[in-house]
């Protein structure tokens, strides 16, 4: 598919953090703990490792934070202003 998109984007995330959203996202449409970290468990996660393992590197490469922001990433190293700053974090609006 890279081939055919003139610009692409990548987005990864701490596996840790996105297998707690997936739980709180089963467990918000009506399943129990249990039955979501195994649902997590057995089905999200391999597809969670398979895609951020096997993604090519982008156009433009975002790591998704805790608090739901965002890093600019190039060839999986932080992007900073300059030498010695904080790295500077894009803020995306989302839409839910």
């Amino acid at each position: 598919m890279h081939k055919y998109a003139d610009y692409s984007i990548r987005i990864t995330a701490d596996p840790i953090m996105l297998r707690d959203r997936l739980i709180e996202r089963h467990i918000n449409s009506g399943k129990s703990r249990s039955d979501a970290e195994s649902f997590v468990d057995f089905s999200d996660m391999p597809n969670v490792s398979l895609c951020l393992k096997h993604s090519l590197q982008a156009d433009l490469n975002l790591q998704i934070l805790a608090d739901g922001s965002y890093r600019l990433m190039v060839c999986d190293r932080v992007v900073n202003e300059k030498p010695n700053s904080q790295s500077f974090l894009i803020k995306l609006a989302l839409k839910s």
